[in-house]
């Protein structure tokens, strides 16, 4: 551990003086990927419960699960929105990485803005 550091800090400390000569090539990819899955996504989270896998992401203003057998099936899957944000609030499109959970029974979403939401029914 104190190797690494060492020779992260002297690499730090040496950076000004390094010349970075660019090769001229290009390493970009061309054409286009297209998620087999669902079109967008950030922030992807999942659990599995009784048969099922549940999955949201981040969509800015509401929470959104998804409930399916397999997670290749997601775009082919029931889903519902479990909560809105309330329009002009701190919050309202604030909304990002959200987690799910199942706690003795009960499901149970986080979300960033410290707000926990305790659902009674899902689908």
């Amino acid at each position: 551990m104190k190797k690494t550091v060492s020779s992260i800090l002297l690499f730090l400390g040496l950076s000004p003086y390094i010349r970075w000569k660019p090769t001229g090539k290009s390493y970009s990819r061309k054409g286009t990927f297209t998620n087999p899955i669902l079109p967008s996504g950030a922030d992807p989270y999942s659990t599995y419960y009784k048969g099922y896998y549940y999955y949201t992401h981040t969509l800015g203003n509401r929470l959104v699960l998804w409930k399916t057998k397999t997670l290749a099936d997601l775009k082919n899957s029931p889903k519902k929105t479990i909560w809105k944000a309330p329009k002009n609030t701190n919050y309202s499109a604030g909304i990002w990485a959200p987690e799910f959970h199942i706690i003795n029974g009960m499901y149970i979403s986080l979300q960033t803005m410290a707000i926990i939401i305790i659902i009674e029914c899902m689908f």
